[in-house]
């Protein structure tokens, strides 16, 4: 339960940062082109957002969410000794 609970919020808390990425605009000079892609809104079925970002910002995303997968995963294949709460 704790790791979904993990889940969301870091998913929520990206979903804040991917909006503020996609309202600003790139710096005059860049010369990194952005990729646009469409992401589901959390809670819904049919919502998406549209997500821009440069190759390496989405490197880095992809990275990161790989990473809170991994330690999601890890620490619900640990479980909980002696009914204590798992941290």
């Amino acid at each position: 339960m704790l790791a979904l609970i993990l889940f969301i919020s870091l998913n929520a808390a990206q979903s804040v940062e991917d909006s503020a990425a996609a309202r600003a605009e790139p710096q005059a000079g860049s010369k990194e082109r952005l990729i646009c892609r469409s992401r589901p809104m959390l809670g819904s079925r049919i919502a998406s957002r549209r997500v821009c970002k440069t190759v390496e910002e989405w490197r880095i995303y992809e990275a990161d969410l790989e990473q809170s997968r991994r330690d999601i995963n890890d620490r619900g294949a640990r479980g909980c000794e002696g009914g204590r709460v798992c941290e």
